[in-house]
């Protein structure tokens, strides 16, 4: 299943021959904590007044409850791999349209009295999302990206981030990630290349 996502990411930036790595805008990677696991993010850009870029996504989730002698445990691995566009709305803000591929690997284990059951799922679908990105001059930017997915049903999806830049590559993030209800706080770091 893992070489799946490899085939995919290498796909997207293969087939994406004008990505260029000179733009801050849209060049970086991004890793950080959620409130159940990790997240890793890597982006290849345009130039920062328009263009196309690619975009990976994951998340690396891992939860679990005890009550009265029976336990449960999951643990998600959620990736997103789409290509984008970008179109300047002004000197310091863009909307941003996305979309391409989306897949989970889930595993679940319940144990109580002696007795433990583990159910694996894999599956993948598309994403579509649009969104606004925007900047200031004091190293603020922010991004919200709205959308659909569709892995085994239809469901909704959303990103929002607050960026600090404290220098000139390196930023702190807050976040929030949405699927279909639940949502996930995310903090980072992001370094642009």
């Amino acid at each position: 299943m893992k070489f799946k996502y490899s085939i995919f990411f290498m796909a997207v930036l293969i087939l994406s021959p004008n990505i260029s790595f000179a733009s801050k805008d849209y060049s970086n990677v991004a890793g950080g904590w959620t409130d159940d696991g990790a997240t890793f993010e890597i982006s290849f850009g345009a130039d920062s007044e328009e263009g196309i870029y690619s975009r990976y996504l994951g998340m690396f989730l891992d939860d679990g409850e005890c009550f009265s002698g029976v336990c449960a445990t999951a643990e998600v691995d959620l990736h997103l791999i789409n290509v984008g566009h970008h179109w300047s709305y002004s000197e310091n803000a863009d909307f941003i349209i996305e979309g391409g591929y989306i897949g989970y690997d889930a595993t679940t284990r319940g144990c109580g009295y002696g007795t433990c059951v583990t159910e694996g799922i894999d599956d993948s679908g598309y994403n579509l999302m649009a969104g606004f990105r925007a900047g200031s001059s004091d190293g603020l930017e922010f991004k919200i990206l709205i959308g659909r997915g569709d892995v085994d049903g239809a469901f909704t999806i959303g990103q929002a981030e607050i960026n600090y830049n404290f220098s000139e590559n390196w930023s702190s993030y807050l976040g929030l990630i949405h699927l279909d209800g639940e949502n996930s706080t995310t903090l980072g770091f992001k370094y642009d290349f």
